[in-house]
């Protein structure tokens, strides 16, 4: 029997932690064969191209070529020629004159009536389209497995062409995202504001690109960018919505996540409740959680007599902050030097940091001691072994409510996300004394603590049904989906 073709297009780090255990089941089924396409320069995510090679299956670059392993690549590496040379060339050439002209143009502009210049978006756009068109044609995949749906990114692109060429296309859903998200962040930035006459035309002629933030109103993306998609057809119904686009399939983790973005406004008839393979890995963890612990500990050389804390430290968005921005900590060396100081005055716990994967493992190195321990692997294999996991407004956290583990959520940047508010098992601070406050009452009052994960036990069947049988769920959408088209 023929196996089916599973393409897997990852626009970031974060998105490829999540569409890594897809890869893996598919190839553990034996039916399918699962292919990467990188839609990012490669320079971003070497570590994840050598986790595919590592695997065996076939990676491939941002424009549809074979990314070849490294020892492979140096024994084939040729010069380029003189006619691609000239051609970058003449091509940068253009691409310089086009942007003298346009700034020439918005010179003549008051500041309030100028508008972003869409060339560079209109070329990114099309440019997708047509890698996406013809990568469709040589791979013939089955299924297209994109990491999330992303105004602004051009993942609308790659469903469009998936569309056209009848390819079923799933998204992954890694967070709780209905427009406060994008919100905090773009309400800096001039380009959203409303004070520019365009923004004010396009949220008139189309109210869904406006969201007003602590009074504050906004376009998700510039007028120039937003008309743009729309003359494209690309702009996705609920623009403020994650995966609010034209995919065949959003899957969706559990009941709380499906209840949350359809009070958000996505057809119903769009979510699939299947779960995730992570699930099953969760499944297996917390059944054999006494064994794993101790095999975890003795790997570390931690002592077995300490409970165990994981912690997952934020990445550094400091640059998406305002100028001036109130923030604990004013660089992310800062940060992260802070946060270790309060880890290793647990004295009394083993303390296991999960690295992001957007920062690498050697920027924590040197916080090491015989207590605190770098762990790099997937957070997701260790949360169900801790008795408390700390973080920062991260995804991960709906890992640990459905293992039923006490979360502290330390909201460093002031970002104050509600996607936890109201849940028992979750403590939400966002300040630093806040935040050692309650550490240090989680970590040395053992009643208060049970309490809390008690509650996160309760709410924990919400977030995803933890019956080893996900695998079989997911693998059944696939085939369904094939059948469909």
């Amino acid at each position: 029997m023929k196996k089916r073709k599973l393409l897997v297009v990852s626009h970031m780090a974060t998105f490829f932690a999540d569409q890594l255990p897809y890869i893996q089941l598919c190839i553990k089924s034996g039916g399918w064969t699962p292919v990467v396409q990188f839609a990012v320069p490669e320079q971003y995510v070497l570590p994840q191209i050598a986790i595919c090679h590592d695997l065996g299956i076939d990676v491939y670059d941002t424009y549809g070529a074979r990314i070849l392993p490294i020892p492979v690549r140096q024994e084939n590496v040729s010069s380029q020629s003189s006619a691609a040379k000239c051609f970058r060339t003449l091509a940068c050439s253009v691409q310089n004159k086009m942007r003298q002209l346009y700034a020439r143009i918005c010179s003549f502009l008051p500041s309030s009536g100028r508008v972003a210049n869409p060339l560079p978006k209109w070329r990114a756009l099309r440019l997708r389209k047509c890698v996406t068109k013809c990568f469709l044609a040589m791979l013939e995949p089955d299924v297209v497995l994109l990491g999330g749906d992303i105004v602004g990114h051009d993942t609308s692109a790659v469903i469009d062409e998936c569309k056209k060429a009848g390819v079923p296309v799933m998204v992954l859903t890694h967070c709780l995202c209905k427009g406060q998200e994008p919100a905090r962040v773009l309400r800096h930035i001039p380009a959203h504001s409303l004070d520019y006459f365009a923004n004010r035309c396009l949220v008139w002629l189309f109210p869904e690109w406006k969201y007003t933030i602590d009074g504050v109103p906004l376009t998700r993306l510039p007028a120039s960018e937003a008309l743009l998609m729309k003359w494209l057809r690309l702009a996705p119904p609920k623009p403020w919505v994650l995966n609010s686009g034209f995919a065949d399939a959003v899957l969706m983790e559990g009941e709380a996540m499906r209840d949350y973005y359809v009070h958000a406004g996505l057809e119903p008839s769009a979510l699939q409740l299947v779960g995730s393979p992570t699930h099953d890995i969760l499944h297996d963890r917390i059944k054999r959680r006494p064994q794993l612990l101790q095999e975890l500990l003795h790997k570390y050389a931690l002592p077995e007599e300490k409970p165990l804390l994981v912690t997952a430290l934020p990445p550094d968005t400091h640059y998406m902050l305002p100028p001036n921005a109130c923030v604990a900590h004013e660089t992310y060396a800062e940060l992260i030097s802070a946060w270790f100081q309060v880890m290793k005055r647990l004295t009394g716990w083993n303390v296991l940091v999960c690295v992001h994967p957007s920062v690498s493992p050697d920027v924590y190195k040197q916080y090491e001691n015989e207590s605190l321990k770098i762990f790099k692997g997937n957070t997701f294999e260790v949360v169900p072994l801790c008795s408390l996991y700390v973080a920062s407004i991260s995804s991960t956290i709906r890992w640990a409510i459905m293992s039923g583990i006490p979360v502290l959520n330390y909201d460093v940047y002031g970002l104050d996300y509600d996607d936890y508010i109201g849940l028992d098992g979750v403590i939400t601070v966002q300040s630093r004394n806040a935040f050692e406050d309650s550490l240090a009452r989680l970590t040395n009052d053992s009643a208060y603590r049970c309490n809390i994960a008690e509650a996160q036990r309760k709410e924990a069947p919400r977030w995803a049904t933890l019956d080893g049988l996900a695998h079989k769920r997911v693998l059944q959408l696939f085939d369904a989906l094939c059948k469909e088209n």
